[in-house]
């Protein structure tokens, strides 16, 4: 038997694409891919090849501030990844328009991380489109939007998927964090959030949709919980701030408790929007503003409240024609706000649908409205309190002011009664325009239809006794017929009381001093 030898034959094997790298590696440079990043060179294909091709738990690293990849049309972004850097990604002029940067694709896009990177749309779409391109029963989970700058977006925008972040399905267990968007037509619109913060970003010339949208509408999934939207600034808005609203559908029972405290904005652009608003809450229950600072407001409201049981404490609002709005908001607590310069009223109890009993309007300090502090314009605040507030107004403020009138509380009778109390409407120039009238607190209504409602421990106070200064006003024969008048003091008035008579039901206690004359309306 012959020996036999064999020679095995050695094959080289070539690795291509990942498997030539390291196994410890954590993230992968889309450099790898082709992708050039000098501006001018478009990388589209090449970037979604680094996305397609690198693994599962890894990060996609766009490199340095020196790299700008161009690209013309979406990337499709893949789950269970990061894409980081600190490069831009700049849309091509040549892209349809309406073309966004990002796409975080529905049902399947959870768990990524977009972070510190800059997307520049170049006037021609959005940037990041999230849960799109699919149904509406699947939210995205897990997305994480952090300390990325986003600019550009299509100046005049067909919709909100022209802006910064848009997400037109939901977002649960997410955040939106320390993001700068500057010169976009629309900021951030989430739909259907849960479990989402949205803090720390900053806006800076958002002028045809806001800066902060919650939309909520009918979904198959768990949402409306744990919305937390802090500490957010931005200057030169066209629209709102911040906006929470129903699309199409009341959501007081799925949309609960959420915390907008410690944005500040500034410095409205007007012209842009008719409804440049700076915090509008109309969805939802027990929500809570707070701590948030609005200023510079050119129209609308600075807060619009029409959701029920909120607490709306310690804001600072400047500006805007009317401070604080309540619509559908019945045992909401207005406290502790500081507003100053609204071109009509203080605190507005709006005659929108739904109910405003049982509000609590206490504690707030209102500089020069110019027509009104606190304006009532509706029945249906039966069982309400409005107390301890001061109102102070200046005549000779606007340049109007010597034919205007001002009034402290202007009050629509009530369908139940109501508690007003311990407020100081104060007019401190000592010299009054000819033709201004300043009215402490005018009562409105027919005979006995404030019967049984409580007007205790007010105090009015002009620090000139010119002609048209009045502390309590009856605005019809009998419209105080059956209230409780008691402990309020009139003072430096020309007259304590005006207009037409009424009778009390209790009238004691009460205080005229340096008044030129009492009035029709019996004050003891």
């Amino acid at each position: 038997m012959s020996n036999r030898f064999f020679r095995l034959a050695v094959i080289p094997i070539v690795l291509t694409g990942l498997s030539a790298l390291p196994c410890r590696a954590q993230s992968y440079s889309v450099g790898m891919f082709g992708a050039v990043g000098d501006g001018k060179t478009d990388d589209t294909n090449a970037l979604q090849t680094a996305i397609n091709t690198i693994p599962a738990g890894y990060t996609v690293d766009f490199g340095g501030p020196s790299k700008t990849y161009l690209i013309s049309s979406r990337l499709n972004l893949q789950g269970n990844h990061t894409y980081s850097g600190t490069a831009t990604l700049l849309m091509s002029k040549n892209a349809p328009q309406h073309t966004g940067i990002f796409k975080v694709p529905y049902g399947t896009g959870n768990n990524i991380t977009i972070s510190g990177l800059t997307l520049d749309a170049n006037g021609v779409g959005g940037a990041i489109h999230v849960a799109v391109d699919g149904a509406n029963a699947i939210p995205a989970n897990t997305i994480l939007i952090l300390n990325n700058t986003f600019r550009n977006t299509l100046a005049n925008p067909a919709g909100p998927w022209d802006g910064a972040i848009y997400d037109p399905v939901g977002l649960i267990n997410s955040q939106i964090v320390g993001n700068a968007v500057t010169n976009c037509g629309t900021g951030i619109y989430v739909t259907n959030g849960n479990n989402l913060v949205i803090s720390d970003n900053t806006f800076q010339t958002v002028h045809y949709g806001d800066a902060i949208s919650l939309v909520f509408s009918a979904a198959p999934f768990a949402y409306g919980q744990g919305l937390q939207v802090l500490r957010n600034t931005g200057q030169h808005l066209g629209r709102m701030a911040i906006e929470l609203w129903p699309n199409g559908t009341t959501q007081s029972s799925t949309v609960q408790s959420a915390v907008i405290s410690d944005n500040a904005f500034t410095d409205w652009d007007s012209g842009f929007d008719p409804d440049p608003f700076g915090i509008s809450i109309v969805a939802g229950q027990q929500m809570i503003v707070q701590d948030n600072k609005l200023i510079g407001g050119v129209a609308g409201f600075g807060i619009e409240v029409g959701a029920p049981l909120s607490s709306i404490t310690q804001n600072t609002i400047q500006g805007f024609p009317v401070g604080i709005v309540l619509h559908d908001s019945h045992g909401t607590v207005v406290n502790g706000n500081l507003l100053s310069q609204q071109t009509i009223a203080g605190i507005e109890l709006s005659n929108a649908p739904g109910s405003r009993a049982n509000l609590s309007i206490i504690n707030n300090r209102i500089l020069s409205p110019k027509s009104v502090g606190i304006f009532v314009d509706v029945n249906d605040w039966g069982g309400s309190s409005i107390t301890n507030n001061s109102i102070w107004r200046q005549a000779g403020t606007y340049p109007d002011d010597a034919t205007g009138t001002f009034t402290g509380i202007g009050i629509t009778p009530p369908n139940s009664p109501v508690t007003v109390t311990g407020n100081a409407i104060t007019q401190s120039a000592a010299i009054v325009p000819g033709g201004f009238t300043f009215i402490g607190i005018r009562i409105n209504g027919d005979a006995g239809s404030n019967a049984n409602s409580s007007y205790q421990k007010n105090a009015v106070l002009s620090l000139s006794p010119a002609g048209q200064t009045i502390g309590l006003f009856g605005n019809t024969a009998g419209s105080l017929n059956g209230a409780i008048l008691q402990n309020n003091s009139f003072q430096g008035l020309f007259a304590a009381s005006g207009g037409a008579g009424s009778t009390l039901q209790s009238n004691s206690g009460n205080l005229v001093y340096n008044c030129t004359q009492l009035g029709p309306i019996p004050l003891n």
